[in-house]
């Protein structure tokens, strides 16, 4: 299975040093920003052969410690909604980037114990 984790904002992505005023009246000018309604949402897909698992949103903050119930609870179950069979199960790979939360102990260990040595 490829995971991948995404971060989606209120203004999508922005690049200020792309982006440029141009006024005769006003050469001056800014642009104004919403900081106060600044907000970020944390999504989780995965694929396994031709099924598509997720998505999942997950904490704003990442750790660990609820990667591990991730893992454990909810994993499973969007496995069983994308119906990814017991047998591919079996033999899949678990593939995820270098997110600090995938590295704990824990994670680790769950992830051995799950997958053995795939």
């Amino acid at each position: 299975m490829v995971t991948d984790e995404s971060t989606f904002t209120r203004e999508g992505m922005f690049i200020s040093h792309n982006f440029h005023m141009w006024s005769e009246e006003n050469p001056h000018a800014t642009r104004t920003r919403a900081a106060q309604d600044w907000f970020s949402v944390n999504v989780w897909d995965g694929i396994v052969g031709d099924h598509l698992v997720g998505p999942f949103l997950l904490p704003e903050r990442r750790t660990g410690a609820n990667y591990l119930i991730f893992l454990q609870q909810v994993l499973p179950q969007l496995l069983d909604d994308a119906h990814v069979s017991a047998a591919m199960r079996s033999s899949m790979w678990f593939q995820h980037d270098w997110s600090s939360a995938h590295f704990s102990i824990d994670v680790r260990l769950h992830l051995n114990a799950t997958y053995g040595q795939q």
